[in-house]
C-alpha cells in the first residue's frame, strides 16, 4: 500500500521525533546521527564552533547539548556563543548572542542565552534564500561550546566526522565544524567579531546542538 502523503512525509520526521514541540527545534546533525562521544578540544576554552541552520522568524533563548563524560577537573567559567555564520578565514562572524558564564554538567546542559537571539526578516528586504547575513533571510549560525577545564575536555554527544566536516567537498560548502581562538573566562559582548583566525577541529566531531525558544 502507497504511503498517503506520496513522496515526501506530510510532517517533519525530526519534530515528530522530537515530540511535536509547539515551536521547532533547530539542530546541528539528526539526533539519529549521533554515534559517538569524543572530546572536543585539548585545550582550555577553545571554542569549537558547530554550524546550526536556521530559519527567518527563528526566536532563540537556549542552546542544548549532550556531555556522555563530564571532564573530571571543568571550571565555572563555560559559556556558548551564537555567531551570524560559520567563522572562516576569509569571513568573520558576528556574536548574536551569549550566555553566562556557567559550569556544565554531564547529561544533557541547556543553557540559557542573556538575551534572545531573533532572526526576525526586515520590512522590505527580498527574504533571498542566499542571504547569509542576520535579518535577510535564512541563514547558518556558528554555534560555540566554550568549556573550561585544566587537564582534558568534556565527551560530548556527537557524530563521528572527519576533514571534509570542517572543509566541505563542493566549492560553496560551509564547514560543519571549526575552531577559534581560545577566548578568556568572560563570555564576549554581542556584536563583536570572531576574527578569521580557524583552524581544523583536531578530533573527527560534530557534536549534537539543539537550538530552541522554550
Amino acid at each position: 500500500m502507497d504511503m498517503p502523503g506520496g513522496r515526501y512525509p506530510d510532517y517533519e520526521q525530526e519534530w515528530l521525533l522530537d515530540g511535536q514541540p509547539a515551536s521547532q527545534y533547530r539542530r546541528s546533525i539528526s539526533r539519529g546521527d549521533i554515534n559517538t562521544t569524543a572530546v572536543t578540544g585539548a585545550a582550555t576554552q577553545v571554542p569549537y564552533v558547530v554550524a546550526v541552520p536556521a530559519q527567518i522568524g527563528d526566536v532563540i533563548n537556549f542552546v542544548t547539548f549532550g556531555i556522555g563524560t563530564l571532564a573530571g577537573t571543568a571550571g565555572s567559567t563555560s559559556f556558548v556563543v551564537v555567531y551570524s555564520a560559520m567563522p572562516t578565514s576569509s569571513a568573520a562572524a558576528t556574536v548574536l548572542g551569549v550566555s553566562a558564564a556557567t559550569t556544565f554538567t554531564a547529561g544533557a546542559n541547556k543553557i540559557a542565552l542573556a538575551a534572545p537571539v531573533s532572526l526576525v526578516p526586515t520590512v522590505g528586504t527580498p527574504q533571498n534564500a542566499a542571504a547569509q547575513t542576520n535579518n535577510q533571510g535564512p541563514l547558518v549560525l556558528g554555534v560555540a561550546i566554550v568549556e573550561t577545564w585544566t587537564t582534558t575536555g568534556s565527551q560530548f554527544d556527537a557524530m563521528a566526522g572527519g576533514s571534509s566536516a570542517f572543509k566541505g567537498l563542493l566549492t560553496g560548502q560551509l564547514p560543519l565544524v571549526t575552531k577559534l581562538p581560545t577566548l578568556g573566562g568572560t563570555p564576549p559582548t554581542v556584536g563583536t567579531s570572531s576574527g578569521t583566525t580557524v583552524t581544523a577541529p583536531a578530533t573527527g566531531l560534530v557534536p549534537y546542538v539543539v537550538l530552541s525558544r522554550t
